[in-house]
């Protein structure tokens, strides 16, 4: 019988780990799977600016002989501005705009919760020298067939 001793360093450093591995994971997911194309940013409500800065605009871009247009919020920087779109290629007509930091590091402030939520639950559920336990069984010969 062999024991495999985790202490509550090892088991919060693993979990934080898996959090990025998934995400990461799922990030490379849907940019792997995604096409991109070109596309114009549209500002076609000169009154339509909010509080923080951005407008309301249209994403217009093409795809397959075929136009698409997709309302969207963003920078009013980026008003009347080529832009990089990214789509799923079945379902062309929910473009987004592809911004790398965005996509990427910016997302990464979604992983605030499931850290916190995986802090609390292994500082407060654990002691400092507490430590989990694995024990596993040698492997058993198989009985022979009664038959």
């Amino acid at each position: 019988m062999t024991a495999h001793h985790f202490s509550r360093k090892k088991i919060f450093i693993i979990g934080i780990l898996l959090i990025f591995a998934v995400y990461f994971f799922i990030c490379y997911y849907i940019y792997s799977h995604s096409v991109y194309t070109d596309g114009v940013l549209i500002w076609d409500k000169p009154f339509a600016i909010h509080n923080d800065g951005t407008a309301s605009m249209t994403l217009c871009y093409y795809v397959d002989m075929k136009e698409y247009s997709v309302p969207v919020e963003t920078s009013l920087a980026n008003a009347n501005q080529k832009v990089i779109v990214r789509y799923f290629p079945n379902h062309p007509e929910k473009g987004k705009i592809y911004n790398r930091n965005d996509f990427w590091f910016l997302n990464m402030l979604w992983l605030i919760l499931p850290i916190m939520l995986w802090s609390a639950f292994i500082l407060s559920f654990m002691k400092d020298s507490a430590m989990l336990v694995f024990q596993t069984l040698p492997k058993k010969d198989k009985p022979e067939n009664p038959i």
